[in-house]
């Protein structure tokens, strides 16, 4: 279905191929020891940096917005970015009477809204890195509880052990060279405590139904986990990896060579390339209120319990107040996969 939906589209892009494109990021309830979240969201400054070096604006999505603000800048923007984190993607008890958790749903509202764009015909992109592939995954498996430890990956760089795959829109952004060293020499950088392994993909069927593995690695302890997953029929995909770190941190261990820093970019610039893919528009008076130059960015350098050089800091828009709508994303979600796979 993704061939069909890139091959349809090729004659609209000749006509509506966007040269501005913006990508929403969804911000983090805080885990910065001296911003509490009840009072702040944050992600690290390192993810704008990396949208921006490929040609793209960056406006922040707030985890605790409304559906309707949502969909409002969902429709305004070229893509998503579901960053690292240390958030609690769980439900608990998801099956019956889950307990909410705000964050998941606004995450699971813009999943169902970018499989909806799609759908319509409007090519969409959705990446999501480290936690934020985790986010995809436990998404995607309706809630199964998708995460294995792992064993000394926290600020490691791994081998990629590729799923050879002709198809695969992610393995065709990176050079054979690039791709040679990164499998051979010395690999991405991770920093993660959890991961998502095969064994859980044919577990949770609607998982393995969705997404195909494009790449492996390897724990501490030789525990081989997914490196990298894209989904079948959309443009919805992520990397357990840091490729942002190489370029744009300098508190952590990731390496700074040419290589590295080549797939970097490589990678970055593909995201943008299939943001250009619609032509989702925001006027300048909108964006002038919305980017991400209009909020707080901090200097973490000297703080030594973090693994980042900047962050950019929000407000919280609200507390977590249910409301009738708030399960929508989540229940969204639960209906989509049991019709669909």
């Amino acid at each position: 279905m993704l061939r069909i939906i890139i091959a349809s589209l090729l004659v609209s892009l000749v006509i509506s191929n966007t040269t501005k494109p913006t990508i929403g990021i969804l911000t983090n309830p805080s885990d910065l020891k001296d911003y509490d979240k009840s009072l702040y969201s944050y992600f690290p400054s390192s993810y704008v940096k990396w949208i921006e070096q490929a040609g793209a604006r960056v406006i922040p999505i707030h985890w605790d917005s409304s559906y309707d603000e949502l969909t409002v800048i969902l429709n305004q923007i070229n893509g998503v970015l579901f960053t690292g984190g240390d958030v609690d993607l769980y439900l608990n008890n998801t099956q019956p009477g889950f307990t909410f958790n705000k964050f998941t749903d606004t995450a699971s509202f813009i999943f169902q809204k970018v499989i909806q764009f799609n759908k319509a015909g409007q090519f969409y992109p959705l990446l999501g890195i480290c936690q934020g592939f985790q986010l995809i995954n436990y998404i995607a498996s309706s809630y199964y509880e998708v995460l294995t430890r792992m064993t000394d990956d926290l600020g490691q760089q791994r081998l990629l052990e590729i799923v050879p795959d002709e198809e695969s829109f992610v393995l065709k952004s990176i050079d054979s060279i690039t791709l040679d060293y990164l499998q051979n020499i010395d690999g991405p950088y991770y920093s993660h405590n959890w991961g998502v392994v095969q064994q859980t993909y044919e577990k949770a069927y609607s998982l393995g139904a969705f997404f195909k593995i494009t790449a492996f690695s390897r724990d501490g302890i030789d525990l081989k986990y997914i490196a990298i997953c894209e989904a079948r029929d959309f443009p919805i995909y992520g990397y357990q990896f840091h490729p942002e770190k190489h370029q744009f941190e300098w508190k952590t261990k990731a390496t700074h060579d040419v290589q590295h820093i080549t797939y970097s970019q490589q990678l970055a610039m593909d995201f943008i390339a299939m943001s250009r893919k619609n032509d989702h528009s925001i006027s300048d008076e909108q964006l002038a209120s919305l980017i991400i130059y209009n909020f707080k960015q901090i200097n973490r350098m000297e703080v030594s319990s973090t693994s980042f050089s900047q962050v950019y800091l929000f407000d919280r828009i609200r507390n977590e107040t249910k409301t009738d709508q708030q399960k929508l994303g989540i229940n969204q979600n639960i209906k989509f996969f049991q019709k669909h796979y």
